[in-house]
């Protein structure tokens, strides 16, 4: 359900005057890769401290991407992009990017490596998919953009799936739970079991 929901969402926003041309989509679907391939590596990492985790993950990527620009835009551009950062459209990109180091990478990202370290994957990836409807929502809280019917349809349907899909998930993860016994190191074993056996 959730999948048809996206996928209407995404041929409806196609449809659209300006809709989305191949390229983005693409760039969308490897960003989505990379996004799962990170949820794996927090799983099999474990960490102690999946906040301290997501930290030192936020570390790395700026340098390949200003490298990226240096290599596309040229030092020029870069250079020129501080000059604008006083006008309306520059503070608000630089509220933009506040929001996303503040919010999305510190608040969203660690409390979704947290539950990645804590939790089966099948109860926790699913919510992933609220992603678009979370951001519709939000375009049509903050920045008053029109939401169709037809939207704010297909979103109940991502909600509605997404919910259905990880109650199974969850009662099978805590079935799991009670049929493993809780290993403790402090409880002493039965006298009865460490005796030797009447001779």
């Amino acid at each position: 359900m959730a999948v048809l929901g996206l996928t209407g969402i995404a041929v409806h926003r196609a449809g659209l005057e300006g809709g989305a041309t191949l390229l983005p989509v693409v760039l969308t679907l490897c960003g989505g890769l990379g996004w799962a391939l990170g949820n794996l590596c927090n799983r099999q990492a474990r960490p102690d401290s999946p906040f301290r985790l997501m930290l030192w993950m936020s570390v790395v990527p700026p340098l390949p991407m200003l490298a990226l620009s240096l290599a596309l835009e040229g030092p020029e551009a870069i250079r020129a992009s501080w000059t604008g950062l006083t006008t309306p459209t520059g503070l608000a990109a630089v509220g933009g990017l506040l929001f996303t180091v503040l919010v999305a990478t510190l608040v969203g990202s660690g409390v979704w490596t947290w539950l990645m370290s804590r939790h089966p994957s099948s109860v926790v990836a699913p919510f992933s998919m609220l992603v678009p409807v979370v951001g519709i929502g939000s375009s049509w809280l903050v920045l008053h953009e029109p939401t169709e019917p037809a939207e704010l349809a297909l979103g109940a349907l991502v909600v509605g799936g997404v919910l259905l899909g990880s109650a199974p998930a969850r009662r099978a993860a805590a079935a799991r739970e009670r049929a493993v016994p809780e290993h403790r190191d402090d409880v002493t074993p039965d006298a009865a079991e460490v005796s030797p056996p009447a001779r």
